[in-house]
Order: C-alpha cells, then structure tokens, then sequence
C-alpha cells in the first residue's frame, strides 16, 4: 500500500544500501501524491488521529528518492575508550573519532540505567575530530553514584541527519575509608 517502512542511511537520508551500510534506520513513510490528503492528515485532528492508527509519523513526508552511491564520502563516528561492558573510575577521558560529509557538530552525554532517558552532556563540539582515538570530553564519575551508565555520542550533518553510539560502562569508584574517631582514654 501506501505505507512504506525503508531502510534509511542515518546520516544522509537517502536509502540505505550496500554503499551506506554501518548506520541503517528504518523509518516510515507515506507515498501519497494528492496534496489535499497530505494537508488533511497533517494538520487536522481526524487527519493526524487516523495518521498515528495507521503508523504514519506527523508531518507526512515523502520516501526519499536517491541511494547512497558509490565513492561518496561517509561518516565515521566510534567511541574508543572506554570500551562497551568496561568498568570506569575516577576522571576518565573519552576518546574517539568524529567526522563526516556535511558535518555539523557532535554531543558527548552519559545516563544512568535507572534514568536511561535522562542523558547529561559532557562536551560539545563544532570541530571534527579527525583522528581515532582523540579525546572527545573527560568525565569525572566520581560525581555520580556507582552502577551502570550509558555513554553517548551523537553526530549531527548539515542535511539533518545524525548518527548516535551508545556505550554501556559500569561506573565503580572506591567508597571512602572512614576516619575512626578518636576516643579520649581516661587520665590517671
């Protein structure tokens, strides 16, 4: 029918083929030429309420026409250090690379398992980070609880797309030693 679900690279838009095949995501579109129909279900009640029924994302757009292509450049976002399941402490550097056709800027932010949703930035940056294994932010994780944490890297291009790895670390900082109290022994 109408209702198309395409595999679609990440960064560029475009479909997603053997040329663009490291950040694949698969979105839903509508392939509906009448103008009157596309304004109904965008900006009506009963339009976008049958939109959502039917799996349609608001506003309604069209699949993309082109392919990723042969020789075109693509991106290359990878997180380095630390390592996916690595246990962290104290005030760790976070290395990797970042760089991309179109590129715009790229976010560094952590959340914890209990709050998987609730991601906290670390760094920012409108400047590639050309080479593997550079430093993209330094966390000091003594400042949160110890547990399970997600790291995230988001890469966004000027075209609108992005790219996001996620690194599960497990964060263990010492507890501190507590100081014994000292008693006053009683004088004779």
């Amino acid at each position: 029918g109408f209702v198309q679900t395409i595999a679609i690279d990440s960064w560029t838009g475009a479909r997603a083929n053997e040329f663009c095949d490291d950040y694949v995501i698969q979105e839903t579109f509508a392939d509906i030429n009448d103008p009157s129909a596309v304004n109904w279900l965008n900006t009506t009640t009963a339009g976008r309420a049958f939109a959502q029924l039917i799996g349609l994302p608001i506003p309604l757009q069209s699949p993309p026409t082109t392919e990723c292509s042969q020789g075109q450049g693509l991106p290359a976002v990878a997180v380095t250090f630390p390592n996916q399941g690595q246990t962290i402490q104290g005030n760790i550097t976070i290395q990797g690379q970042v760089q991309g056709p179109n590129f715009v800027r790229y976010d560094l932010a952590y959340a914890s398992s209990q709050q998987p949703d609730n991601f906290i930035q670390i760094a920012t940056s409108n400047s590639q980070v050309l080479v593997n294994g550079s430093t993209l932010g330094n966390w000091d994780t003594t400042s949160v609880a110890n547990g399970g944490y997600t790291i995230r890297l988001q890469a966004v291009s000027a075209a609108g797309g992005s790219i996001t790895v996620d690194v599960p670390v497990q964060v263990d900082n010492p507890l501190p030693t507590p100081t014994p109290t000292q008693i006053p022994l009683p004088t004779s």
